[in-house]
């Protein structure tokens, strides 16, 4: 970063005497965007939303990835190194590779399961935060 003169923009000075703070406005530019896209979220998955502990849309897909989130943090913390020897299919080796194993979806959820939720409720808390993306493509 080079030394460049500070133009008359940036030496404005506020009532209170107080320099305006760009990196406030940004942020605060960015808690809108993110407001604005959680909203529109919760619009368009309406019923979905207000039944976050137990409402899932299918009987298969629901269930089978709210339990690799659970199996991705309970091996993370219990055998790290047997991560994709999973309980199913017990003779076969390497079983969560038959699937996703979403690992990196589920590093940022560790904390709810540490907070004793439910998987079900963390699967749901995941799908509905499906603003996160957008908001940080937006803000790049």
């Amino acid at each position: 970063m080079t030394n460049q003169p500070l133009t008359s923009s940036q030496l404005e000075v506020s009532k209170a005497g107080l320099p305006p703070l760009p990196w406030l406005r940004r942020l605060t530019r960015e808690l809108l965007i993110f407001i604005t896209f959680s909203l529109f979220t919760t619009v368009l998955t309406w019923p979905y939303v207000t039944q976050l502990r137990d409402g899932v849309v299918d009987p298969g897909d629901p269930y089978l990835i709210s339990w690799i989130l659970w199996w991705d943090y309970h091996q993370t913390f219990t055998d790290p190194l047997n991560l994709f020897h999973s309980n199913l299919f017990y003779p076969l080796r390497y079983t969560l590779a038959f699937s996703e194993h979403s690992y990196g979806i589920a590093l940022f959820f560790f904390p709810l399961y540490a907070l004793g939720v439910r998987p079900l409720t963390v699967y749901s808390v995941q799908c509905s935060s499906a603003s996160l993306p957008v908001v940080t493509v937006h803000s790049a």
